[in-house]
């Protein structure tokens, strides 16, 4: 594992100090108060109380229901237990990648409750297997519940999983909040080396959400690679590290952010 690491400075440690202790408070909330008793709406997973939420267009699968109905409620968000459904029995990709951009993206093990501090939310609600054919109009009619989720979790960071995921989420943002964009350096993130050479990733899309709201002070940042086609865990590492860096640049206002992984 290779981390990417910033300059230690005073900023940078008070921001540290501070996401650990929203997420020992998370962590100590479940662990004492009443499990939540509103099922999530159906397309949404994981922890009632999660730092960390990833967005997607719509849930994985293999059957398509070429007539879906109505969106409904779906499971009961998780109460002070591991969301482990990704790590164990999704496809490989995210068996691959969602401990690692868990643990790296929190900067907490999962000895120490990562697991517990994570949730999956979707614009669409009927299972795709590829995210690139979810219908664009159901991914609208699901956005109200996707920001109801963001506002009722609050999470620190948002992580969208693909560019039209991203794109529509910053769409209804920016009608309520600021957008707060970083300068960013030279980017290149290392993809897959093939026979004609490296390849690597040279943009990353983030930025701070500032307003009055419950998102204010949130981050949003696109995955360069949806983790389901994340099938290496050196790639998920490298990627995960230059999420953490970028976020943790924007905390402390660092500019311009640069990444050479």
């Amino acid at each position: 594992m290779v981390a990417i690491h910033l300059a230690p400075n005073s900023q940078e440690q008070l921001n540290e100090e501070l996401f650990q202790r929203e997420q020992e408070e998370l962590l100590a909330k479940m662990a004492k108060g009443p499990p939540p008793d509103e099922p999530w709406p159906e397309g949404c997973y994981g922890s009632r109380l999660a730092w960390l939420t990833f967005v997607g267009p719509s849930p994985g699968g293999h059957n398509i229901n070429p007539q879906p109905g109505p969106r409904g409620q779906g499971v009961m968000p998780l109460w002070n237990g591991e969301y482990l459904d990704p790590c164990e029995n999704w496809s490989k990709g995210f068996r691959i990648s969602t401990q690692i951009f868990v643990e790296t993206i929190l900067n907490r093990s999962r000895e120490h409750g990562a697991l517990k501090l994570y949730n999956f939310a979707n614009f669409d609600w009927v299972p795709n297997p590829n995210a690139s054919n979810v219908p664009e109009e159901r991914m609208r009619q699901g956005s109200n519940e996707v920001i109801n989720h963001l506002n009722s979790v609050k999470p620190r960071v948002i992580l969208t999983m693909e560019r039209r995921a991203h794109k529509l989420l910053t769409d209804i943002v920016s009608k309520q909040y600021t957008i707060c964009r970083p300068p960013f350096g030279n980017i290149q993130l290392l993809s897959v080396i093939t026979r004609n050479g490296p390849k690597y990733h040279r943009q990353i899309d983030a930025y701070a959400i500032r307003g009055r709201g419950p998102l204010d002070g949130r981050f949003v940042l696109r995955c360069p690679q949806h983790p389901a086609r994340i099938f290496n865990r050196d790639y998920a590492d490298r990627v995960a590290h230059a999420l953490r860096h970028v976020f943790v640049c924007m905390a402390i206002r660092e500019k311009p952010i640069s990444i050479n992984e």
